[in-house]
């Protein structure tokens, strides 16, 4: 079974408590020690890779083995440069335990006991000075009382040699800015102490080299302290002339592993068995494989399970959250990991459940006012504490809020390791996780990765402190994000504005293009306002407590047409969901349009916004679910009511919802079925329902007018879409079911059979030779229908049998009859057909005039005249008529046969010359049948056309061939242009 920490793991509750305590090391404990002492401290030393270098040098140095004199201990505050010295005292002062510490600091030689001094910039002697003290503390203060008895005088590199001999001597220098500080406002001749100070050591160091064993170990000056210029120009000398000795150590690598080895040694009583350990590290490397998998996580994840062997009980992340903020000014490095260790730890120990593994920067109990004030002296974000991640009042933070809401501490657990990826003071210093790291530090043993995705969008979405970097890291800051200024605007936002929103919203959401199921929408009226009357309306209410909404009862049982109008609404959950994410989605406009198109944070902003339009809607869908439409069952007439899924239908690349299909899909099921969308489909239904509930009751005629208003009133009609009640009539009446009977009544059969009657139809005409080519059919004559013809008035079953539908002829008059072979239709009235004359003209030159031949077509007999007086009285034609050619001469011609009569008019010009004359101001006529029959000439003959204003008579067009061909024919009485061809 795999263990967590608090099983698998004995920490030292009392090195936990000085953990958390100032830890304030002092050289001074190397005053009066003994080699129980020295045990005693490297029994809770982690000896690191720069203490090693610092130890073995230091001790050569002091056995005369080692050119190397000065080092100096680089490292920020609290970077265990004070621990370091300490560790070289008590070896140079019992150099029998340094076999203990580590083999790799005393092999090759044997180390020397040295005498060991102190010097720390808090405890230096007033009247002595630092050199004094150095002397004091070598038993030869005598020595050295002219530097100081009559005033500070700096020892030259000759005194030091002679004060220090050839003895063993190592000599810790700590802490001296704060004496520094003070020694510059000390006047010392032209100078100040300062200067003098700065004389002896610089002149000190330079002895050093002289002197085979004598070593000496200085902490850094530089960036120790806020320094005046007087302080920072005499430390800046100091430090000058000790690089030019000094061999540069940083005692402790922060970036490294070895701060979990520090962190075991000081805190751990008892480690747990390595099988324990590769069993963490194993079952981490299972889940963050498995993370991997799923595309939570990035491949390079998975190297954290290989640290755990080193970090244990602590998790990887820690060295990397702690970098983030230990160049802080005022953050004790290696003692200030140490308290954060400690404290993390005493929250783990306090956690309800037993389920860390691993110990990490999310597990700190911010709850705690301690633990929270320590982190806030680091970089205080107090606030954002507050609001986004614990709040210790009355209220929740969000984080809280969101964990409540899903029953886990995975937004807890998230807001706490960015709290403390966000601790860097400098404003140019790198912040914060990106949402890939934050996964990759949280991932644990009995936790789903999803928990912590959900919460990463919550928090993100919702803290009003986190901020986003460019490179996509998230981070709490002191300032307030643009969510707080959108929350702000969101609760201010005007209520007029917001329920005019949402009522555009719904009108979009609902807007009817096809009129099938209603042809207006009401959102959110007033139900007194409401008129029913007109086109069906679709009225949208806010839902309430009753089912269906009250609204909508009072409005179904005060009005008359009460089968006119559906409700959509809900069940039980009212519009304040909707309205809050209104005014969310009104605030992120609002910022954007303040922030203008050159903004930094626009692309967040339309992110949100985008994000806020999708999620109105899905409230707007999950809130209006319901729609309520007039109906009967067995408890009478009232509301029924049918699901509306208003998410199954959205619209394509928007946010919002077809919600016209969703209301036809919804009246139009198998359950539901009061909308029928296909009239024809469903014409005998539909036909025999209306007979039964739209005409009254025992007639069979009524006012068309009369029938609208009951199918608006009678709610066990059903729904038509927009006309479809007058395309149900018109088939039913083409049909023979229904037919009008003037002044706008219907009338409902069933009706005597219709007589038999004859439809002709002229399909084409030839002017040359008067021959017309008839489509003939039989009309009312049953499926076998028959056609007769005859030149003569008593057509009948004997005479002409038309075979097929197409005649051609040239009579002037045929009669035709239409009978039905089975005697299901009474043979109706003979039906006569006209043909027409063609009277044309044919003017010839003739000497100095014209010899003008009339003819006519089919037959007949013509007579003319000049004078325009009756030219059927004119004279009868018989042969070419003489014009002198001399004048224009108009010929009033009159053609007549077998009853049919036709007159013309033709104007011939007088001859000029050998050729007859044109008049170009009248239109030319072709007078030939032409024959169009592929694609290419049918668009070149119509632009031609087109271009000269042509016009055609008797055409007909064809589309298709063969037996897939439809024809148009437009009669001989009709121009027609290139255009309607």
């Amino acid at each position: 079974m795999l263990q967590t920490v608090t099983d698998a793991c004995q920490f030292k509750q009392e090195a936990l408590d000085y953990a958390l305590s100032k830890q304030v090391e002092d050289l001074g404990d190397l005053v009066h020690n003994d080699e129980a002492d020295a045990r005693e401290f490297f029994e809770r030393t982690y000896v690191t890779d720069g203490m090693t270098q610092l130890l073995r040098q230091g001790l050569q140095r002091l056995a005369g083995f080692n050119d190397q004199a000065v080092f100096e201990l680089r490292q920020a505050m609290g970077g265990g440069k004070t621990h370091s010295m300490l560790a070289l005292g008590y070896l140079a002062a019992h150099p029998k335990v340094a076999g203990a510490v580590s083999a790799r600091v005393t092999e090759g030689f044997t180390p020397q006991p040295a005498k060991v001094v102190i010097v720390s910039g808090r405890n230096i002697d007033h009247d002595r000075f630092l050199w004094g003290t150095i002397a004091e503390q070598l038993g030869k203060g005598d020595e050295f009382s002219r530097f100081w008895s009559n005033g500070a005088r700096a020892p030259n590199e000759d005194d030091w040699v002679k004060l220090i001999g050839n003895d063993p001597v190592l000599m810790l220098f700590d802490e001296l800015p704060p004496y520094l500080d003070n020694a510059v406002t000390v006047t010392v001749g032209s100078g100040n102490l300062g200067d003098v100070t700065s004389a002896a050591l610089s002149n000190l160091f330079s002895a050093a080299i002289k002197l085979p064993q004598l070593c000496i170990v200085l902490s850094t000056l530089s960036g120790q302290y806020k320094a005046s210029t007087e302080l920072s120009r005499i430390v800046s000398q100091i430090t000058n002339e000790a690089r030019r000795q000094a061999k540069p150590i940083t005692p402790v690598e922060l970036g490294s592993d070895e701060i979990y080895h520090i962190l075991r040694k000081r805190l751990l009583a008892r480690e747990p068995a390595q099988a324990v350990i590769e069993s963490v590290s194993e079952e981490f490397g299972r889940v963050l494989s498995d993370a991997v998998k799923s595309k939570t996580l990035e491949r390079s994840a998975e190297k954290i399970a290989d640290e755990v062997a080193a970090t244990y009980p602590f998790h990887p992340s820690l060295k990397t959250v702690v970098a983030t903020f230990k160049d802080n000014e005022g953050f004790r490095q290696t003692r200030g990991l140490m308290t954060i260790a400690a404290l993390m730890i005493k929250s783990v120990q306090k956690r309800k459940t037993n389920d860390v593994y691993l110990i990490g920067p999310q597990h700190l109990d911010l709850s705690d006012r301690t633990i929270r004030d320590w982190i806030n002296g680091i970089y205080d974000l107090d606030a954002a504490i507050s609001v986004d991640i614990v709040d210790t009042g009355s209220s929740d933070a969000h984080a809280e809020l969101i964990d409540a809401d899903a029953g886990n501490d995975a937004a807890g657990q998230v807001s706490r390791l960015l709290l403390m990826s966000s601790l860097a003071e400098s404003s140019d210093a790198v912040k914060g996780l990106q949402s890939t790291d934050v996964l990759s530090f949280l991932v644990a043993p009995l936790r789903s990765e999803s928990d912590y995705v959900a919460a990463i969008e919550a928090l993100t979405a919702r803290c009003w402190y986190l901020h986003k970097r460019d490179n996509g890291a998230w981070y709490f800051s002191k300032n307030e994000n643009l969510t707080k200024k959108i929350e702000n605007l969101a609760k201010n936002a005007p209520a007029h504005k917001i329920d005019q929103d949402l009522a555009r919203r719904i009108d979009d959401i609902f807007t009817t293009r096809r009129r099938a199921a209603y042809g207006r929408v009401l959102a959110l009226p007033k139900v007194e306002d409401v008129n029913i009357r007109g086109d069906r309306a679709l009225i949208v209410l806010s839902p309430d407590a009753k089912i269906p909404p009250e609204k909508a009862q009072q409005l179904f049982a005060a009005t008359a047409e009460r089968n006119n109008f559906a409700i959509v609404s809900g069940e039980g959950i009212d519009l304040a969901s909707v309205e809050e994410r209104l005014r969310m989605a009104y605030a992120i406009a609002k910022v954007l349009d303040q922030e203008g198109p050159a903004s930094q944070n626009r692309p967040d902003l339309e992110a949100r916004q985008a994000d806020a339009e999708l999620d109105v809607y899905q409230t707007i869908a999950s809130t209006l679910n319901k729609i309520w439409y007039p109906g009967r069952d067995s408890s009478g007439e009232r509301l029924l009511g049918a699901t509306l899924k208003l998410d199954n239908f959205r619209r394509e690349g928007s946010a919002g919802y077809d919600g016209e299909t969703a209301v036809e899909n919804a009246l139009s099921a198998t359950g539901t079925r009061k909308l029928i969308l296909d009239v024809e489909k469903n014409f005998e239904m539909l036909a025999d329902r209306a007979e039964a509930e739209l005409w009254p009751s025992g007639r069979s005629s009524t006012t068309w007018a009369d029938l609208c208003d009951r199918a608006m009133a009678n709610v066990r009609w059903l729904w038509l879409p927009r006309n479809g009640l007058d395309e149900l009539r018109r088939i039913a009446i083409s049909r023979q079911k229904w037919r009008e009977n003037g002044a706008g009544g219907i009338e409902k059969g069933p009706f005597e059979k219709e007589k038999t009657s004859v439809g002709v139809t002229e399909t084409t005409y030839d002017e040359q030779t008067g021959t017309a080519t008839l489509n003939v059919l039989p009309r009312n004559a049953g499926r076998r229908g028959r056609i007769y013809w005859s030149k003569t008035a008593d057509v009948s079953p004997s005479s002409n049998r038309l075979e097929g539908t197409r005649l051609d002829t040239s009579e002037m008059r045929l009669h035709f009859v239409a009978i039905d072979p089975d005697a299901e239709h009474e043979t109706g009235e003979v039906f006569v057909w006209t043909n027409r004359l063609n009277l044309t003209h044919d003017p010839r030159p003739a000497g100095t005039g014209y010899e003008v031949h009339l003819s006519v077509v089919p037959s007949g007999q013509i007579r003319w005249n000049t004078d325009a007086i009756a030219p059927r009285d004119g004279a009868l034609y018989g042969g070419p008529i003489r014009l002198e050619g001399d004048k224009d001469v108009t010929i009033y011609a009159y053609a007549e046969a077998d009853g049919v009569t036709t007159t013309r008019e033709f104007r011939i010009a007088r001859r000029e010359g050998d050729g007859a004359k044109i008049d170009l101001s009248r239109p030319g006529r072709v007078r030939r049948q032409i024959n169009i029959n592929t694609t290419d000439k049918v668009f070149a003959a119509v632009a031609a056309a087109k271009e000269s204003r042509a016009r055609f008579r008797n055409v007909m067009v064809t589309v298709g061939t063969g037996g897939r061909a439809v024809s148009t024919h437009f009669g001989p009485d009709f121009d027609v242009s290139a255009e309607t061809i």
